[in-house]
């Protein structure tokens, strides 16, 4: 499999990002000065790089890396709309092989599936290019990043692809994204289109305990980290924080995960 390797110690540069719309079009046929990266909203596009065919599909993300040759072999049958970056190459920057390299690395095309950051990521990243407050425009470079370190982690992710996700580990990053609330069992069969027996089961197989006391865990971990960095916050407010019922319940809760009482944390 190519991999796309990023040096990782040299700060990106961009060149330009926007929002593109293609109407029954093949992908340009040129070789960049700079690496171009994709991310297709709607629509299936076929895009090619040295000899090798790459069909990308709505929630896909493709690294067509400075001095390739890219192109498409075929129009695509309807309309694609993309986000898109060019950003400048740093030494060290290849493709090949899968191997071990000290930076970021993903394939050819990451698969995002239904999550939507590395999307996100690039609205804001487009927005921020775009803006005229100069502070704005520092935050591009940082979504870039972001979105870099993204595609890196999935792919580190059971076969480079966030569709192939476990269920478990999909439940936990709800849980994570959403730290005010404690998400209920049908919620999160709900989020993952399986029934409670299936998502409460699997998540038991592979973590050894519940949603419930995983999330329980969590949440007090995380408050326990508040209390210490911020003196001043208080116990009120980190309930309302983690979603407790209220000050009594957090304590209650607290005391059972972590053995100690939340005051005896500070």
């Amino acid at each position: 499999m190519l991999i796309n390797y990023l040096n990782l110690a040299e700060k990106r540069k961009i060149q330009t990002c926007n929002f593109n719309q293609h109407i029954g079009s093949r992908h340009p046929n040129r070789i960049m000065e700079v690496h171009d990266l994709v991310c297709i909203k709607e629509g299936t596009w076929q895009i090619s790089q040295d000899g090798e065919d790459y069909t990308v599909s709505a929630g896909d993300v493709i690294l067509l890396q400075s001095g390739h040759h890219h192109y498409g072999r075929i129009s695509c049958e309807s309309a694609v709309k993309t986000g898109y970056v060019h950003f400048f190459p740093c030494s060290g920057d290849l493709v090949t092989e899968e191997g071990e390299y000290p930076g970021f690395s993903f394939p050819m095309v990451v698969h995002c599936g239904t999550d939507p950051t590395v999307e996100k990521y690039f609205e804001r990243m487009i927005r921020a290019f775009w803006a005229d407050d100069p502070f704005e425009k520092m935050k591009a470079s940082a979504f870039l990043d972001l979105i870099l370190c993204e595609l890196s982690a999935l792919s580190r992710q059971n076969g480079n692809s966030r569709r192939d996700v476990s269920p478990a580990d999909e439940i936990k990053s709800l849980i994570r994204h959403n730290p005010q609330r404690f998400l209920s069992n049908q919620e999160l069969a709900d989020a993952l289109g399986c029934s409670v027996r299936t998502v409460t089961g699997k998540f038991r197989e592979s973590t050894g305990v519940t949603i419930h006391a995983w999330q329980m865990e969590l949440k007090c971990r995380m408050a326990d980290e508040l209390i210490q960095h911020e003196p001043t916050v208080t116990l009120k407010e980190v309930a309302a924080t983690y979603g407790f019922y209220d000050e009594y319940h957090f304590g209650k809760c607290f005391k059972k995960v972590m053995g100690r009482s939340p005051k005896k944390a500070k």
